[in-house]
């Protein structure tokens, strides 16, 4: 698990996470498995740039991906130079695999509905945001350095949240901090007690505002004594 992000796509959403990690500017590579077919997507800092699928290349390759519904992904930190290939943007990429695909009928199962990996690749801030894009319902376990939270989302909102003894706002606070540690994702389906109260974009600017400052006091605890 150490070093990539692994799931289904059908439960994270492969556009989600494309889209996500456009707009946190990350490079990743991401390999899809469907039904013994191998596609890979790659993001360049923020940047959808190359995709290929046996003969298939750029575009092509990435509307051909996108009608997989029922995939397995995998998540790596993208190293090293590509090559720009993707022409159109996100949006009209999904737009043309949408009309090749026709009505699509998921399985109800979701027994194995689950993402695992570290939280340098994808934070818990990135968690919500794709939840919250999906509208899913999930129950998150999120490990740093031997402490370890949950957070219940309801169709996509952040509603209960857990650390040690702590419960919340506070609790889901002090998670989104954390920049290492690992998480795990299941479905979740069941209702909990309501403990977060504030819209989940003023806890994240609460969780950013306390990471820039101690972020700052680090820097200044770490400055050479001035003579």
């Amino acid at each position: 698990m150490q070093g990539c992000v692994r799931g289904r796509t059908r439960f994270a959403g492969l556009f989600e996470l494309i889209q996500i990690s456009e707009m946190h500017r990350r490079s990743v590579a991401i390999s899809v498995n469907h039904k013994h077919r191998l596609g890979k997507i790659f993001i360049l800092d923020g940047v959808l740039s190359d995709a290929v699928y046996r003969d298939l290349r750029g575009d092509e390759a990435i509307v051909e991906i996108l009608r997989w519904i029922e995939s397995f992904f995998e998540l790596v930190a993208l190293r090293g130079k590509i090559q720009r290939t993707v022409k159109e943007s996100t949006v009209q990429l999904l737009i043309a695999a949408l009309k090749g695909m026709g009505h699509v009928e998921l399985p109800k199962s979701r027994v194995a509905d689950t993402i695992v990996g570290p939280l340098e690749l994808l934070s818990a801030a990135e968690l919500l945001h794709l939840f919250e894009m999906n509208h899913r319902n999930a129950f998150i376990t999120l490990r740093n350095d031997g402490a370890v939270g949950t957070v219940h989302v309801r169709d996509g909102k952040a509603i209960h949240a857990t650390l040690g003894q702590g419960l919340g706002d506070e609790a889901l606070i002090n998670m989104l901090t954390w920049k290492k540690g690992y998480f795990r994702v299941k479905f979740a389906d069941g209702y909990v007690l309501q403990t977060v109260k504030s819209p989940i974009r003023d806890v994240m600017m609460e969780a950013t505002k306390r990471a820039d400052e101690r972020t700052h006091q680090t820097q200044q605890l770490q400055r050479p004594p001035q003579r």
